[in-house]
């Protein structure tokens, strides 16, 4: 969208001044950003896809870090500021974007070697071409049919997938099953069906990832353990 380019242009624009600032004046009197700005900003922008390359682990989209040029910098640090200026409630899944990232940038080199400006494939369907279309709607829809399904907050934490949940499977190589552009007859993307009491029933699909918690009246015991604590010492 128009508007978020023009946001995150601002946003962005204003980083580099703020890492600039602190470099200090540029030499000479051409009005051309510091390489090192250009980095820091670079480095703490894609901190987390780095982390998740280097965790799973996978190759980033560039080979060598110290081979790329300040304008490539930039243009990684824009697409990303762009996805996430588009991603919605899906923000909260920040390994998710590293995934959405790690593909596009790739489409981002292939555009480039081609040098005619194209849309992204993954973004193109028969009805036009769509980010918050293609992307991110069915990341959004099935993270909002789980959270329409938990009967008001009052279903177990084992009978739905919160966010954590959703962002917990990008933590293995597992997610790229998923594709790209998305598979969305994976069972990930399948949605819980309602009973008439609001629990859920599924047929092959992920459930939670891996720590859940069980609600217990002894929850009143361990949460408020150092008032039993104090109250034991105080009337002994």
């Amino acid at each position: 969208q128009k508007d978020n380019v023009s946001n995150q242009r601002e946003h962005i624009v204003h980083l580099l001044a703020n890492e600039q600032s602190r470099l200090g004046k540029l030499s000479g009197n051409e009005p051309k950003i510091d390489e090192g700005a250009v980095h820091v900003v670079f480095s703490k922008s894609l901190d987390n896809y780095i982390k998740w390359c280097n965790y799973l682990p996978l190759r980033p989209v560039w080979n060598n870090i110290e081979s790329l040029t300040k304008e490539k910098k930039l243009l990684y640090v824009c697409l990303y500021y762009l996805i996430w200026g588009e991603a919605a409630n899906v923000r909260f899944l920040p390994e998710g974007l590293c995934y959405i990232f790690h593909h596009l940038a790739r489409e981002l080199e292939v555009i480039m070697q081609k040098q005619t400006a194209e849309p992204a494939g993954s973004c193109i369907s028969n009805d036009g071409v769509s980010f918050l279309d293609q992307v991110i709607y069915p990341l959004y829809e099935i993270v909002a049919a789980e959270a329409g399904n938990n009967d008001n907050g009052r279903a177990a934490h084992s009978a739905w997938r919160n966010y954590d949940d959703f962002n917990e499977f990008f933590w293995s190589e597992k997610c790229f099953q998923l594709g790209w552009p998305w598979k969305l007859s994976n069972p990930f993307f399948s949605k819980p069906s309602r009973k008439e009491q609001g629990l859920i029933s599924r047929n092959h699909h992920y459930g939670k990832t891996s720590f859940v918690e069980h609600r217990t009246f002894l929850h009143l015991y361990h949460s408020f353990h150092r008032l039993w604590m104090f109250l034991l010492l105080m009337f002994q």
